[in-house]
């Protein structure tokens, strides 16, 4: 009997032996499960910038108005609201417009406005003026967009706040986190980029740095003059004294648009990125399984 219990004792254990799990089973199912968290994050991260987008999209808060000094750079564009194509999870296709409203304001950005409103196109412009409003506002809402238009004339250098933004657009453009279009109105490129005392907007650039030449500004001066060379060497759009302004208005829209189109195709391929990496991701957790599993089948038996 002894003999017999010590044989069956054997048996079993060694039965129980077959059935433990492997060593690395252990392993295996901390690898599917790391796997598995990556690819969930992946689609939460994908899902909550759609969301996020369009929730930014749709509570835009009201803008504030700015006084005569300001570049009056923007509208909530309410009658486009119904756009909602995206470019990063805080921004929408905005276009920023950077112009010297007492002399465009009624005229040349008045029927530019009025095209991107037929192409749908989402801009921020003041179509009011109230003083005592801080330029960080406007600031911000150049943060805000994807494209911005600097719209040079002659009178553009009558305003530190059009300077003031057109410093932030550059710094923004450095940081590769905006498009900048400089529209050059009945203006010579090369009189913006260099400005000097021999061409209207020369004289206007360098009365306003007289203005404020003092010791703690004239640094300011310094990034003015950087910010237009900067702007003015990127591709642009010139319109001369005898040239159509509704055809230089149409090109406008068609760059603008073009622009849009670059973004988009910027936007898909991050979103095909993230598709083919959570592909990947699910196919080797396929395979995994797979393996693990015909191991295990190869020692039950």
């Amino acid at each position: 009997m002894p003999a017999k219990k010590s044989i069956l004792i054997t048996e079993e254990s060694i039965l129980k032996r077959n059935h433990k799990k492997p060593r690395h089973t252990c392993f295996i199912n901390t690898i599917i499960g790391c796997i598995l968290i990556k690819l969930v994050f992946l689609v939460i991260a994908a899902k909550y910038s759609l969301i996020y987008g369009r929730l930014s999209a749709n509570n835009t808060s009201p803008l504030p108005r700015f006084d005569n000094e300001s570049c009056h750079s923007f509208n909530d564009g309410q009658t486009n609201s119904n756009l909602t194509s995206l470019v990063s999870p805080s921004k929408v296709h905005k276009v920023f417009l950077n112009f010297r409203g007492e002399q465009l304001r009624y005229n040349f950005v008045s029927h530019l406005t009025d095209a991107f409103e037929r192409h749908r196109i989402k801009f921020f412009i003041d179509k009011y003026e109230q003083r005592g409003k801080d330029v960080k506002h406007l600031l911000v809402r150049i943060e805000e967009s994807s494209i911005a238009l600097a719209i040079f004339s002659t009178r553009y250098p009558e305003s530190s706040w059009c300077m003031d933004e057109l410093v932030k657009m550059k710094k923004l453009v450095d940081q590769g986190k905006l498009r900048v279009i400089p529209i050059f109105y009945k203006v010579e490129p090369k009189d913006v980029r260099n400005p000097n005392r021999g061409s209207e907007f020369g004289r206007n650039f360098w009365r306003l740095a007289e203005l404020v030449s003092t010791t703690s500004r004239r640094e300011q001066i310094k990034h003015w003059l950087e910010a237009l060379e900067c702007i003015c060497d990127k591709l642009g759009l010139s319109l001369g004294e005898k040239s159509s302004e509704s055809d230089f208005v149409y090109d406008i829209v068609k760059r603008v648009k073009d622009a849009i189109g670059l973004e988009e195709e910027e936007k898909s391929f991050l979103g095909e990125n993230i598709k083919k990496k959570s592909e990947v991701s699910l196919r080797l957790c396929k395979k995994i399984s797979g393996d693990w599993t015909g191991n295990q089948r190869f020692r039950s038996s």
